[in-house]
């Protein structure tokens, strides 16, 4: 009942409870929203997983080819130190050609290397 001097629309009226069908709705957005969180953190740990599997990958073929080009210098320098103390000659020239420019290469490469490593300050030194 209005007091003298206001009128109906002054009063201050409660909001109604929600309806059922209302309040379902809002249940299930809130049921989405946590759904979307979950499975967003999903994807990203799958992500992850993946890109962790894939650098895995990498890194095995980067040593298996590491190893393998170890490999075939050492039996590089192995036949042509058997081509050269030995009085076989069994390695055609044209081949003897291509064995030192590949073992000449490879220890210009590791000096070069070992030399950009110590201007650079790449260096490890020594702990005291």
């Amino acid at each position: 009942m209005p007091f003298e001097g206001e009128d109906k629309a002054d009063q201050i009226v409660p909001p109604s409870p929600p309806s059922s069908g209302a309040s379902d709705t809002m249940a299930q957005q809130e049921s989405d929203d946590f759904q979307t969180e979950r499975l967003r953190k999903e994807a990203a740990k799958n992500r992850h997983d993946q890109d962790q599997n894939l650098k895995r990958h990498v890194h095995r073929a980067t040593i298996v080819l590491f190893w393998v080009a170890v490999a075939g210098l050492i039996s590089m320098i192995v036949v042509y130190l058997i081509h050269m103390l030995t009085p076989w000659c069994f390695v055609p020239p044209e081949r003897l050609e291509t064995i030192k420019s590949i073992l000449v290469g490879a220890a210009a490469s590791s000096v070069m290397t070992g030399y950009a490593r110590k201007i650079l300050g790449l260096e490890e030194k020594p702990s005291e």
